[in-house]
C-alpha cells in the first residue's frame, strides 16, 4: 500500500465548518488569500479548441445563470489545445470494442456490501458547510474531510499480496484540491490502462460565491457515490486483473470551468496514460416520477463507452437506463477527458431536463425534498463499482 501525503495539514483529525446561520463573513470563507480565479480567464465555449474568449469573473458566472457551459483553458496553450482536438478527431473515428458485461459474481458480491448509511452521514456533513466552492476556506474543509476519510479507508484496507492501493492529492492555484485513490492488479504501470469513475467536490450559488450552496444533489450524490465505491472496492479485497487499475476521482473546481478534472486529464495525456474509459457521477438523487425512476446514460462523448454503460445498467441495476443524447458540452467533467481523445460518458438522475427541473446551485439543494433519493444514489454506486470491476477484470 503506497500513500502520497503533500503536507502535515492535510493529516488533521478535525475539521470545523463554517457557521451557516447569519451573513457570511467573507473573512472566514475566503481567508486571506485572493484567487487567479477573480481576475479574467481564457475560457474554451464549444468542443471546438478555436471558440475562446477572456470573460471577467462576472462574465463567467453570468454564462452559468444563462446555462451556458465553459471550461477554463488559461492553463493550456493554443498549441496543446489544438493538438488534443486532433487526437480527439481521431479516437472519435477509431472504434472500441467493450464486448458485453461478465456479469461477474466478484461484482455481485461487492454490490451487496453498499452501505448507504456511510453516505448519509457524510453528505450531511458537506452540505452543512456554508458552500464548497473552490476558493473558500470551507471548500479547503470539503477536500481536507474527504482525504481524511478515505486515508481512513486506505489504512484499513484489506493487504493483498498483488495490489497497490494509494491515496493522491492533486494541489491547485486555488484553495481546494483534488485527490485519487487507485487499486492497481499485479505488475501494473503508471500507463498501463485504468478505468475512471469521477465526481466533483465542489458546489455553487446561481447568487454569487458568497452565497449558501449546499449541493446536496450537485454534485454531493456523486460524491458519495464515489466514496461508497471506494470503501465497497477497498474494503472487498478487489483486485484489477494483471497489467489494470481502477481510479475514484474526487475533482476541484468543476463549476469554475472543470479546472481539477483538466489539470488531471492533461497531466495523464501528458505522460502516456492509457485510460480504457472514463465514467461522471454527477447528479444523482432527485427522482421526480417515482412511477418511472431510471438512470441516465449520455451518449454525446463516446457511444461505445454508452452502449457498454447500458449493458452494465441492465446487467447490475434494479432499475432501467434512459438514453441522454442533449447533454450539454462542459456540463461536467467528462469533457475535460473526452477533449483529449479518451473514451468517457455520464451517469445522471435522468435526462438532462430532468436534472434542471429542480434545486441545483440554489440554496435548496439540499436532502429535505421528497425526491431526493437514496435508493437511487445506491444505483449509481452499484453502476460505478460494476464499471470497474468489468473494465478493470479480475486477478
Amino acid at each position: 500500500m503506497k500513500l502520497t501525503l503533500h503536507g502535515a495539514a492535510l493529516l488533521l483529525a478535525g475539521v470545523r465548518s463554517v457557521a451557516t446561520q447569519g451573513a457570511p463573513d467573507p473573512q472566514k470563507i475566503f481567508g486571506a488569500t485572493s484567487s487567479s480565479l477573480q481576475e479574467q480567464r481564457l475560457v474554451q465555449l464549444s468542443a471546438d479548441p478555436r471558440d475562446t474568449r477572456w470573460l471577467s469573473f462576472e462574465e463567467r458566472q453570468a454564462l452559468k445563470r444563462n446555462e451556458m457551459f465553459y471550461k477554463d483553458v488559461t492553463s493550456y496553450s493554443q498549441e496543446q489545445r489544438f493538438a488534443w482536438a486532433s487526437d480527439k478527431l481521431t479516437a472519435d473515428i477509431a472504434q472500441h470494442d467493450y464486448g458485453s458485461p461478465r456479469n461477474s459474481t466478484l461484482a455481485h458480491d461487492a454490490i451487496a456490501t453498499i452501505d448507504m448509511s456511510h453516505g448519509e452521514k457524510h453528505l450531511r456533513w458537506l452540505t452543512s458547510l456554508h458552500t464548497r466552492w473552490c476558493e473558500t476556506e470551507t471548500g479547503l474543509q470539503a477536500s481536507m474531510y474527504l482525504f481524511n476519510l478515505l486515508k481512513s479507508y486506505v489504512d484499513t484496507a484489506p493487504v493483498g499480496e498483488h495490489r497497490l492501493i494509494s491515496l493522491q492529492p492533486h494541489f491547485h492555484d486555488f484553495k481546494q484540491f483534488s485527490m485519487v485513490v487507485r487499486i492497481a492488479g499485479p505488475n501494473t504501470t503508471a500507463l498501463d490502462p485504468v478505468s475512471i469513475t469521477g465526481a466533483h467536490i465542489d458546489s455553487a450559488s446561481l447568487s454569487g460565491n458568497l452565497e449558501v450552496a449546499p449541493g446536496a444533489d450537485d454534485d454531493g450524490s456523486g460524491t458519495v457515490t464515489m466514496l461508497e465505491t471506494a470503501r465497497v472496492l477497498l474494503g472487498s479485497r478487489y483486485t484489477p486483473a494483471a497489467g489494470h487499475a481502477v481510479e475514484m476521482h474526487f475533482y476541484a473546481g468543476e463549476e469554475a470551468g472543470l479546472l481539477g478534472s483538466a489539470a488531471i486529464a492533461a497531466k495523464y495525456k501528458e505522460l502516456g496514460v492509457r485510460v480504457a474509459g472514463m465514467m461522471q457521477f454527477d447528479m444523482l438523487a432527485w427522482v421526480s416520477d417515482s412511477e418511472n425512476e431510471h438512470i441516465g446514460i449520455t451518449v454525446s462523448r463516446n457511444r461505445d463507452l454508452s452502449e457498454f454503460n447500458k449493458k452494465l445498467v441492465d446487467t447490475y441495476l434494479s432499475i432501467p437506463w434512459v438514453e441522454e443524447s442533449t447533454y450539454p458540452w462542459g456540463a461536467s467533467d467528462s469533457a475535460s477527458w473526452g477533449d483529449l481523445g479518451y473514451p468517457s460518458s455520464d451517469a445522471l438522475e435522468g435526462t438532462w431536463p430532468e436534472t434542471r427541473s429542480h434545486k441545483v446551485h440554489t440554496t435548496n439543494d439540499n436532502m429535505d425534498h421528497k425526491e431526493f433519493s437514496w435508493p437511487h444514489i445506491r444505483e449509481a454506486i452499484k453502476l460505478a463499482v460494476a464499471f470497474h470491476i468489468e473494465l478493470g477484470g479480475e486477478a
